[in-house]
């Protein structure tokens, strides 16, 4: 994380970067980091360590909102990494944007034959985020509805 934290950050977005070739923050990749940061926080217990953790997963949600609408297949890894990092801070906000999101793919992304083909808005899905019909589409919708089941939901 030292490494990240240094070389792999964008000040300008106050998250971390894509990549050395796209300085953008995604979603997915955001979740992953956030939650490794929040567990060295817990591990070590220094007030930077935490701070910082809470300041990523704060602009996380803002920037990324709360109705997902990147692709299934991506937004459903940043769901599963935000309700892992539910378990560990216990911020009824990330569980309740899990929730929605889930909420509006199973009212929205089933297609004709009922698998959950189309973004969690109910639109298709652009060929440059997934082909029609690819198993990865329903597999992460479904995921999602797994990931809610695995976390108790806030009193």
């Amino acid at each position: 994380m030292s490494w990240e934290n240094t070389h792999g950050f964008s000040p300008e977005n106050r998250l971390y970067v894509d990549s050395n070739l796209d300085p953008n923050p995604v979603d997915y990749i955001e979740a992953t980091l956030i939650y490794a940061q929040a567990a060295l926080c817990r591990a070590a217990g220094t007030g930077s360590q935490c701070a910082l953790a809470e300041r990523l997963k704060e602009t996380a949600l803002i920037r990324f909102g709360s109705a997902l609408d990147f692709g299934p297949q991506y937004d459903a890894i940043y769901l599963q990494w935000m309700l892992a990092l539910y378990s560990l801070d216990h911020d009824p906000a990330i569980y309740r944007m899990a929730a929605l999101n889930a909420r509006d793919a199973r009212q929205r992304a089933r297609n004709g034959q009922g698998l959950y083909l189309l973004s969690w808005s109910g639109r298709m899905l652009p060929r440059a985020i997934a082909v029609p019909g690819m198993l990865r589409t329903q597999a992460a919708t479904t995921s999602l509805f797994a990931w809610l089941a695995v976390y108790p939901p806030p009193p």
